[in-house]
């Protein structure tokens, strides 16, 4: 009985995480995410990011800068996938960092990380977020 439990948990996870790169992909290919490092600086400065993807296995110094970015402008930042996964779902080759520019799909990526985070540490698994607090 806990084997199907566990087998399902497993299943849900992989659900979710495939639901957050789905709305991912959808929102690139509908121009409300942009891929890259330069690029997302860019939408930074110009004041257009609602949430910025960072890969998990992205340098340092990018990531670094590009936190640092979002902290000073009050940006939500999450650390999340690899940079394959990223640009696969991207239409791209690998990709460090995903800006995403449309408020709703920010929020809705947002929500889905989020539920997942809370299925992956229950699986114990864990999804590494950064979160501005001030």
């Amino acid at each position: 009985m806990k084997q199907k439990a566990a087998k399902k948990l497993k299943i849900d996870v992989k659900a979710d995480k495939d639901a957050v790169w789905r709305i991912l992909g959808l929102a690139v290919r509908a121009r409300q995410a942009v891929t890259g490092t330069e690029t997302a600086e860019i939408a930074l400065k110009r004041q257009k990011a609602c949430l910025v993807l960072v890969a998990a296995d992205a340098a340092e110094n990018t990531s670094r800068k590009i936190l640092d970015q979002c902290r000073q402008k009050e940006i939500p930042a999450l650390r999340y996938g690899t940079k394959a996964e990223m640009g696969h779902w991207s239409g791209h080759p690998e990709r460090a960092i995903i800006t995403v520019t449309d408020p709703g799909f920010a929020g809705r990526i947002q929500k889905l990380i989020s539920e997942a985070g809370e299925v992956a540490a229950a699986a114990g698994q864990t999804a590494e977020k950064d979160h501005l607090e001030e």
